[in-house]
């Protein structure tokens, strides 16, 4: 698109925004970026090539979303969580997220939470 050698392709919003390009938003029933459409997701299948000649596999619909974690074994854990908390709780870093052409996820999830003292 930047060299104007196509004149449009498929690809993550984000990759557009964070590169100016016009796009079009799908609707939820199959951007693939609600996760309480799971259900509706999975009933959508591609058959795709498999790992040997003559081999297929069957690819199921499943929601797109991005995470976040901290090591078990990070050099400094204490830098980590503030940098997490920066992204999930500051007005500032769910800014950046979303002028990078992402949603921020509400609620944060942290299977660890609870045993890891770190709150969010």
């Amino acid at each position: 698109l930047e060299t104007r050698t196509i004149d449009y392709m498929f690809n993550y919003k984000s990759v557009a925004v964070q590169h100016g390009f016009k796009y079009l938003t799908l609707p939820d029933s199959i951007n693939l970026g609600n996760p309480a459409l799971a259900d509706w997701y999975s009933t959508a299948e591609l058959e795709v090539r498999g790992s040997t000649p003559g081999s297929t596999i069957i690819q199921k619909g499943t929601p797109i979303v991005y995470g976040l974690t901290i090591p078990e074994r990070a050099p400094n854990k204490p830098l980590a969580e503030k940098f997490v908390r920066f992204l999930t709780d500051s007005l500032k870093g769910c800014k950046i997220i979303e002028q990078s052409g992402q949603k921020p996820i509400r609620p944060v999830f942290s299977a660890k939470s609870a045993n890891s003292g770190l709150r969010f």
